[in-house]
């Protein structure tokens, strides 16, 4: 699949992964249903996807729970369900997978699946950010820059805004610049100092 150390062939991986997935192992389940998922090595087939991904994530595999959850909430390959959505993506979150506790707060953000609740919005944000998840990061700085779940804090939203940038998030470099219009150099070296702080704390 990734060419390493060997000529890359999509067709022979998905082979070899059709081969171990049948075995029920879990990662290349995982793998099936991404190569059907992508068209790679094998027809594109958003349904194969999905049943590849549900017998993994039914095995507790955090990376296809969410998957499956990603699905789900755009209906591809299943009917177009945000509470099943949410249940895979807690699934996941509660496994501590960074990408599943952003979408987890994402449901809980603009009620989908869950009612609106910025608070858990913010939590779930916050245990993603955490780990270097530029979406949650850049995320939980609009929540601290609006208010939403958290007190309004500039200098808080300053930061994340400043470490999503970092982690190259598009358009957090200049949300940051936006949110430093509105602080003085000493609040911004104060932001800057959160930010630092953060990163020595996470090793990021």
């Amino acid at each position: 699949m990734e060419g390493w150390g060997v000529s890359r062939n999509y067709e022979l991986a998905a082979q070899i992964f059709k081969k171990l997935a049948e075995r029920g192992i879990p990662g290349a389940q995982n793998d099936l249903g991404m190569a059907y998922s992508e068209g790679m090595g094998v027809p594109q087939d958003d349904q194969k996807a999905v049943h590849w991904f549900k017998k993994a994530a039914e095995q507790g595999l955090d990376a296809s729970q969410y998957n499956l959850g990603i699905r789900y909430g755009l209906g591809k390959g299943v009917p177009q369900d945000y509470q099943q959505a949410t249940l895979w993506f807690r699934k996941a979150a509660e496994q501590n997978y960074p990408p599943a506790q952003y979408n987890l707060g994402v449901s809980y953000h603009h009620g989908k699946g869950v009612s609106q609740n910025y608070e858990l919005a913010a939590q779930w944000y916050r245990k993603s950010a955490d780990q270097g998840y530029a979406e949650a990061q850049y995320n939980l700085g609009l929540l601290y820059y609006y208010g939403f779940g958290v007190p309004k804090d500039y200098l808080q939203a300053h930061a994340w805004f400043n470490l999503a940038a970092a982690n190259g998030h598009k358009y957090a470099e200049n949300n940051r610049d936006i949110v430093a219009g509105e602080l003085t150099p000493q609040q911004i070296a104060e932001a800057q100092s959160i930010a630092r702080e953060w990163s020595k704390k996470y090793g990021q």
